[in-house]
């Protein structure tokens, strides 16, 4: 019968201490990234062929305006497109995980107000690797 219990009561306290240790990310994260686009895409524009490589630096807005706990969206600007955002952070409450249209990104939170942001995707159409130091404005 105790054995029930401590479990429930163990889960219980690693939850809460989970949500009080989950930092808000709401806000405008802004940077400029260094990318390596094979083709074209969304935010890399062009009609080069799948063999031209091209390294870019791209304005970049991470918008995220709704966040439950370790879980948020939002939505990824840049001067050509505009593409919505899932998220979640990991126990450790400085790394996670986001996904957009079409590709996958890991972040870390580097500072109160600094993330780092990288982000890939493999496409017929384009290769991308990216990684963006943003800032929260």
């Amino acid at each position: 019968m105790k054995s029930p219990l401590i479990f429930a009561a163990a889960i219980s306290i690693s939850t809460l201490a989970y949500s009080q240790s989950t930092p808000d990310l709401k806000g405008t994260w802004a940077g400029t990234s260094n990318t390596t686009v094979i083709g074209a895409g969304q935010h890399h524009p062009g009609n080069e062929p799948m063999k031209t490589v091209r390294f870019r630096n791209v304005e970049l807005q991470f918008i995220i305006d709704q966040q439950k706990g370790p879980n948020f969206s939002g939505k990824l600007v840049s001067a050509t497109y505009e593409e919505v955002l899932a998220g979640v952070l990991s126990h450790d409450g400085k790394s996670g995980v986001m996904a957009d249209e079409d590709g996958t990104f890991s972040f870390k939170l580097v500072g109160k107000n600094k993330m780092e942001i990288c982000y890939t995707h493999a496409k017929s159409s384009s290769i991308v690797a990216a990684c963006t130091l943003t800032e929260r404005k």
